[in-house]
């Protein structure tokens, strides 16, 4: 199904130049909390979402989108990549752990949800693109506000009274 097609978690990159090399000491940058600042207070899904044919058009109503597409690509210059293809999809051709900095002269089916296709777009240079079709929805913001307003309540509160079960 299209939309489970499109479904990312986070993101981990080496840039190849480092790999295998004793560099020092490095950098962990691990955001706290990150999930729960972004269901705070962005623009989330709701809703049936609406089919459509084609590219995605901008839309007020339903502003959020999942777009499949068909393209070839590369890396642009001193860009991170972004994409991975699964193996099951793309047989031999790709690690299913890799991010991929050329999709080798192949067309790509990809399914990437707006925030994924503007990084793309951003990252790689793209040819023999295609949109297919996609998923658009309505978009709205503090969704999880309460939900978050009272777990971080809790654990404020169960610091203070030095209850590290409940951290």
């Amino acid at each position: 199904m299209i939309l489970e097609k499109h479904i990312k978690d986070g993101f981990t990159y080496l840039n190849p130049a480092y790999e295998n090399k004793i560099i020092g000491e490095g950098v962990v940058l691990d955001v706290n909390s990150l999930y729960p600042s972004v269901l705070y207070d962005r623009l989330l899904p709701y809703g049936e979402g609406i089919f459509f044919e084609g590219e995605y058009k901008e839309d007020n109503i339903f502003p959020l989108y999942i777009q499949s597409l068909t393209c070839s690509f590369e890396l642009k210059p001193n860009k991170i990549p972004t994409i991975q293809l699964k193996a099951k999809d793309y047989k031999w051709e790709f690690m299913p752990n890799e991010y991929v900095t050329s999709s080798k002269g192949l067309i790509i089916n990809l399914v990437l949800s707006n925030v994924d296709l503007k990084l793309f777009f951003e990252n790689y240079n793209v040819y023999d693109l295609k949109f297919l079709n996609g998923w658009k929805f309505k978009g709205m913001k503090g969704l999880f506000t309460g939900y978050i307003d009272k777990w971080i309540g809790e654990k404020i509160k169960a610091k203070k009274e030095g209850n590290k079960r409940n951290l």
